[in-house]
């Protein structure tokens, strides 16, 4: 065979290989989404294009049978006022008419105020450094003056808040922000909940009051506050965001310190602590983060693979360049086989939630996420590999950037159920003093008649750590380290305790406490 018939031959197979690659690529046609619980999770509404309208569907979801006459959030509208950064969909979806731009609303303890109350550039400064001191100890008007005035101006505005804490309902839309430009597609991502916000300026204010007037020698008027601020972060945890739910949580977190500051002030009877742990029996409980990621979280990723896949967006902000490139072009990927993927995941993730423990679901959820730390499911050629198995790629790729760090949720969870079981134990402890003129040596002796049942720390799923001290007690939890800090909790240094110090007792004590077996 000569050189000639040789070369031939290799160009007509070059050729033919051509001819059959590129039939059998014009076979393959882009699968088109479908809309099903399996891939979509949602399947209404719909938009106008046929594909979910996923912020519609979560508004839908979270609203349930809220009614505007029973929904907090509208109250708490009234009471901050309008904002430039709120669109007016968001008071239409609330159904509440628009706020005038000039009212009677809370006022922020801002340079503005400061400015006005005759404090110069260099004291403004150092002022809004040294403020928090008053949301965290008790003191008097003659104390600060200027922050006495602040919580009068505001008092119009707290009989609203007052007013929200009591209510059911918590209601608080998705809704685009009125900044993006008319015409482009926004992620669901991007849209925004207005509330968490606020709902941290409320607690300032309230809790600023409650300290005022517990130095000023109103235990009662400092509860209420105190008790509102705590429903207020109960119900913010109902917000479709993980935004809402840390926001509540940072509320009960805050709140958890100033209301044993009162306890250790107070000269309570044991009438006054029975109506406290009864009013405390009654907050509404908080929404577990699970219903955040099993729908909101769930829905960021479903939108992203909807929206690279119908090419609203190139999927170069999510993927990267890279990832975006080895796609190599659209018809290579089933795409229902990535939301597919991406529904398992976060079925997984819900199911390690459901878990008994905290250390159970840390562990579960570790479990989820090892296969994802390393992914390699675009690694090699694409280019040959089925659309079914691209699209299980393409899941892959997308958990592995777009699933939320769970664990910090669970965290901030229980140490939130935490401070709650650690507050009921104080007052049951203050009880038993007020009986026995003493503390209990050992947290058993307090039940039932005190409480009817001791809590178990909900971090290391053992006995709480407690001993009486002097005229006082220590009590704490070993917190998210797992390791006995000996009741301090100082984050920075990772010493995570979480700890309710009564009397005569400090950090530095030789006296260990005992796990109860």
């Amino acid at each position: 065979m000569t050189r000639k018939t040789t070369l031939l031959l290799i160009f007509g197979f070059v050729l033919l290989a051509i001819i059959v690659a590129t039939a059998w690529l014009s076979e393959r046609k882009p699968v088109p989404l479908r809309i099903s619980e399996e891939t979509t999770f949602f399947t209404e509404p719909l938009t106008e294009d046929g594909s979910v309208d996923y912020a519609a569907a979560l508004n839908r979801h979270f609203r349930k049978d809220t009614l505007p006459e029973t929904n907090a959030v509208i109250l708490l509208q009234r009471a901050v006022g309008p904002s430039e950064k709120v669109p007016n969909a968001y008071y239409d979806e609330l159904g509440m008419e628009q706020l005038p731009e000039e009212g009677d609303y809370l006022r922020k303890l801002d340079r503005e105020f400061l400015s006005e109350q005759g404090l110069d550039a260099v004291a403004i400064e150092q002022y809004l450094d040294d403020y928090g001191l008053r949301l965290r100890q008790p003191w008097r008007r003659a104390d600060d003056p200027v922050m006495a005035a602040w919580i009068d101006l505001n008092e119009r505005p707290l009989k609203l808040v007052h007013q929200a804490a009591v209510k059911n309902d918590y209601y608080s839309p998705l809704t685009w922000n009125k900044e993006s430009p008319p015409g482009e597609h926004v992620l669901l991502l991007s849209i925004l909940n207005y509330q968490p916000e606020n709902m941290g300026f409320i607690s300032r204010t309230l809790r600023g009051r409650a300290m005022m007037r517990l130095g000023e020698g109103d235990e009662d008027g400092a509860w209420s506050d105190l008790l509102a601020c705590r429903r207020l972060g109960r119900l913010a945890t109902r917000g479709p965001t993980v935004f809402d739910s840390m926001a509540g949580h940072r509320i009960d977190a805050d709140t958890y310190s100033a209301m044993l500051t009162l306890l250790k002030t107070s000269e309570s009877d044991t009438e006054t602590l029975e109506d406290y742990l009864r009013a405390l029996s009654q907050l509404p409980p908080s929404t577990p983060i699970i219903e955040i990621l099993s729908h909101t979280e769930r829905c960021h990723f479903l939108d992203a693979v909807c929206s690279i896949a119908s090419g609203k967006i190139d999927g170069q902000a999510i993927i990267g360049k890279e990832g975006r490139d080895k796609l190599l072009a659209a018809k290579l990927v089933d795409w229902n086989a990535a939301l597919i993927r991406g529904n398992a995941y976060h079925d997984q993730i819900i199911a390690a939630a459901k878990l008994s423990t905290h250390v159970k679901r840390c562990a579960a959820t570790e479990k989820v996420f090892a296969p994802l730390k390393d992914n390699q499911s675009l690694e090699g050629p694409v280019f040959w590999r089925s659309p079914t198995s691209n699209g299980t790629a393409m899941g892959d790729l997308l958990a592995a950037l777009m699933l939320p760090a769970v664990t910090a949720f669970y965290q901030i969870e229980t140490e939130s159920s935490q401070r709650e079981a650690n507050l009921n134990l104080a007052l049951a402890l203050m009880k038993y003093r007020l009986d026995h003129e003493s503390y209990p040596k050992k947290l058993r002796e307090l039940s039932p008649e005190y409480i009817p049942e001791i809590s178990k720390d909900l971090f290391s799923d053992t006995s709480l750590l407690y001993t009486s001290i002097n005229d006082g007690f220590l009590l704490y939890s070993v917190g998210p380290n797992l390791r006995d800090d000996g009741g301090i909790e100082d984050r920075p240094a990772d010493q995570d305790d979480i700890t309710v110090r009564f009397g005569e007792t400090d950090a530095t004590s030789s006296q260990t406490p005992e796990v109860e077996n």
